[in-house]
């Protein structure tokens, strides 16, 4: 196990997955992979940086803090190219670049979608950057049907897709990128406590159970926890795996979740400071590591270095586990 700089809510890869990013107090850390060193240290013009991106080109870096704030970054160099404080309003997703580069894409609370122009980087100073609300959620996108009107639980972006979407009490919605007209992709009757998108899979969690999606949202597999075990169920099999270190504790509950590239693998952290790793192509899944990953109040999980490694951040830091395959 590898200590690096930097906590923060989310851990960003660069599309190219030659980058990593991690955030604390001012700063944005940017580690290179496979090695996991910190080759960057960009000071930014906001205080308690929670998550950042880098654009596809990797010659900017966007950051985002606990107000809703935004500050935009030559990269290496770190110089400073825009700002905003965004009407002082968090978001659901992590903030991220369109896949064109050409504006960054912001989400807030009250389901809104907002979209920044990128200034040029040739500007010889900062400028105030612009942004547009280009969805508003209304009560209108919840009437799919009677018993699925309910709270929106999930917004953000789908990079490999190309898609935004926003998952709610009971359904899924998705739009391609310049249409903005959400369309339902999936039913699920609960409101989804956190989620993962992947970059071949999908998946949505909540309580005792976790669903793992395709990208265009097909039920692939089904994991549902008792007191005692976690079955797996699928059109071919159900399996089950006694695991009562952790299943069986009430007050441990799940806190985020990732699931690797290939979709082997499933990442769980929990409300008791601990990841676990399950083997998902197996006929019955298994633990990966034995007793887990300690890291207090992780936050959120990656999967790099082509599945053979798992980043985790948290308010107290970052680290990165070698996976026993």
């Amino acid at each position: 196990m590898k200590k690096l700089k930097g906590g923060g809510l989310y851990i960003a890869i660069s599309s190219n997955g030659k980058f990593m990013m991690t955030t604390g107090q001012n700063k944005v850390y940017v580690h290179s992979l496979p090695d996991c060193k910190n080759t960057d240290t960009l000071k930014t013009s906001l205080s308690n940086v929670t998550s950042a991106a880098m654009s596809h080109d990797c010659k900017m870096v966007v950051a985002k803090n606990t107000s809703g704030a935004i500050a935009l970054l030559e990269y290496p160099s770190g110089r400073i190219i825009g700002a905003s404080k965004m009407e002082k309003k968090e978001g659901y997703h992590s903030i991220c670049f369109s896949v064109d580069d050409m504006y960054i894409l912001d989400f807030d609370w009250e389901g809104n979608i907002m979209r920044i122009e990128v200034p040029s980087a040739s500007a010889s100073e900062a400028v105030q950057l612009k942004h547009s609300v280009i969805f508003k959620a209304t009560d209108e996108m919840y009437t799919y049907d009677d018993y699925r009107s309910g709270v929106l639980t999930h917004i953000g972006y789908d990079e490999a897709k190309n898609e935004l979407f926003a998952i709610g009490a009971g359904w899924i919605y998705t739009s391609p990128m310049g249409e903005i007209d959400f369309i339902p992709k999936a039913e699920n009757g609960t409101r989804w406590a956190t989620y993962f998108i992947g970059k071949d899979h999908n998946v949505l969690h909540v309580e005792r159970t976790s669903l793992v999606y395709d990208k265009n949202w097909n039920l692939v597999k089904r994991f549902v926890r008792n007191s005692y075990s976690l079955h797996a169920q699928s059109a071919q099999n159900d399996s089950c795996l006694n695991d009562d270190s952790w299943y069986n504790d009430k007050r441990n509950l799940v806190r985020n979740i990732a699931i690797s590239d290939n979709g082997d693998m499933l990442a769980i952290l929990t409300s008791a400071d601990i990841a676990y790793i399950y083997r998902l192509d197996n006929p019955e899944p298994v633990r990966v590591l034995i007793g887990g990953v300690s890291i207090p109040s992780p936050r959120s999980a990656r999967f790099i270095n082509d599945d053979t490694m798992l980043a985790l951040t948290g308010w107290s830091g970052t680290v990165v586990v070698e996976l026993d395959l």
